[in-house]
């Protein structure tokens, strides 16, 4: 399925965490990939561009525009930019408050982007073109089954798992990874950003996330990987205050009272966490 159609409306929509921004970072990968000049409208200003960039999206060939909220000049500024030449896609991404478009204006923006040949990708909630899209796709986010013995690992337990893969094969931080259940018939658990802009996610089949980023790589969840990467993470809390607590499933609470004396600023403070991070791995 192509989701960039030049002259066309898609619309990607999903509750908040279903993966429709990792989709649509794909799409800004591919177009800017491909030598195309890419406008991303930013409603909400939640774009990050550190993680597009890792996600393979050239920052140098996008226009970000940053609307602080205001969806009335989110939607003139792409209502302009659909008009000007040169771009190959323009994304408007409406965040969780997405109010439909009035007829007139979606189909303004119809005719628009049928004239200038430019895909236009609408990001939300929910739907706002109606019949001016020509395509809509749902995201969601699907549940897992659990199939390997003991309790079923929590989500914020999955999302260290793949950081664990990669801290103890430092390699797969080159590629695509994503671990998977013991199961014969092997379920995602969780994904690194190079997989997700791939289009992989939980709870698909390996099979399925094979097929759509065929340079994957899989491991399994591993209760020794995942358990030295939590110690590693609390020793390089222990690295920057004597006062800590491991809240369990890779997150550990720091007390920063009066750390700035000792480390500067608070940004000081993150580059010196960072580094203590850094040093165990």
């Amino acid at each position: 399925m192509r989701l960039l159609r030049p002259g066309a409306i898609t619309e990607i929509v999903g509750r908040s965490s279903s993966g429709r921004t990792s989709l649509f970072t794909a799409c800004l990968g591919e177009a800017t990939a491909a030598g195309g000049v890419a406008a991303l409208v930013d409603a909400d200003e939640t774009f990050d561009p550190a993680s597009a960039a890792r996600a393979g999206v050239d920052l140098a060939r996008l226009l970000w525009v940053r609307c602080a909220g205001r969806r009335d000049a989110a939607l003139r500024a792409t209502d302009l930019l659909v008009r000007c030449p040169g771009f190959a896609l323009v994304g408007l991404d409406l965040g969780e408050a997405a109010p439909p478009l009035p007829p007139a204006a979606a189909f303004r923006l119809k005719f628009a982007v049928e004239r200038m040949g430019a895909a236009l990708v609408i990001v939300g909630r929910r739907r706002v073109a109606g019949a001016g899209a020509s395509l809509v796709v749902e995201t969601v986010r699907a549940g897992l089954e659990w199939a390997g013995p003991g309790p079923v690992p929590t989500r914020l337990a999955l999302l260290v798992a793949a950081a664990a893969a990669e801290r103890c094969e430092p390699a797969l931080r080159e590629g695509a990874l994503a671990v998977v259940t013991p199961a014969a018939h092997a379920k995602i658990l969780e994904a690194n950003a190079a997989a997700r802009a791939g289009g992989v996610g939980p709870g698909m089949t390996e099979t399925e996330a094979r097929a759509r980023c065929p340079a994957l790589v899989s491991r399994p969840w591993v209760d020794a990987h995942v358990a030295a990467a939590r110690a590693a993470l609390l020793e390089a809390a222990l690295g920057v205050s004597p006062r800590v607590e491991d809240a369990g499933a890779g997150v550990v609470h720091v007390d920063a009272a009066g750390l700035e004396r000792l480390h500067g600023s608070p940004a000081a403070l993150g580059a010196h966490l960072l580094g203590q991070a850094r040093r165990v791995g």
